[in-house]
């Protein structure tokens, strides 16, 4: 099956263990957004860290990923005999046109509902859905599962790279 899934913590998830993680996400990025409500740490959040991004762009592009993601897992658990976006399991493939930057709470919130959707939508699939062949624009295949859990591993190394971001922003407070 096709996946940039280089991350060994996901590639092997079992569906219960992958809805879990995407469950936990609201909360787990709340922190993060908790934590910026400090004015000290707000005027910080479009200041570009050690990686050139700001808090603001990590969770942007983050968000726009995840929702790339997730509606293609809904597009391959939903149809007979989809095809999905390359974008899904390729980062390298995914191009946002839209340019402008989310606030750090309408970031979460959009990844935040993505996730919570396709945990939803994973646990009524059957073991069968859940495992089905799905074509890949630009070749290979993969099954709904599998982009569930490239959902969560792109929702958590996301949340490390914030969790970075807010660490760098607390020590420049």
């Amino acid at each position: 099956m096709l996946s940039e899934m280089s991350d060994e913590r996901f590639s092997q998830l079992a569906p219960r263990d992958v809805s879990i993680t995407l469950r936990s996400l609201r909360r787990r990025f709340g922190a993060i957004a908790g934590a910026i409500n400090r004015p000290e740490l707000s005027r910080l959040v479009d200041a570009p860290g050690p990686d050139h991004h700001s808090l603001t762009s990590l969770l942007t592009t983050a968000a726009q990923a995840m929702s790339v993601i997730s509606n293609e897992t809904e597009r391959a658990l939903d149809h007979d005999e989809p095809v999905i976006a390359g974008a899904a399991l390729r980062a390298a493939e995914r191009t946002f046109t839209d340019d402008r930057t989310w606030s750090v709470a309408q970031s979460i919130d959009s990844l935040a509902d993505d996730a919570e959707r396709i945990a939803e939508r994973l646990e009524r699939a059957t073991a069968a859905e859940q495992a089905r062949s799905v074509a890949v624009v630009g070749g290979g295949e993969t099954n709904p599962l599998d982009l569930a859990r490239e959902l969560g591993r792109t929702a958590i190394e996301a949340l490390e790279e914030a969790e970075k971001q807010l660490a760098w922003m607390r020590a420049q407070a």
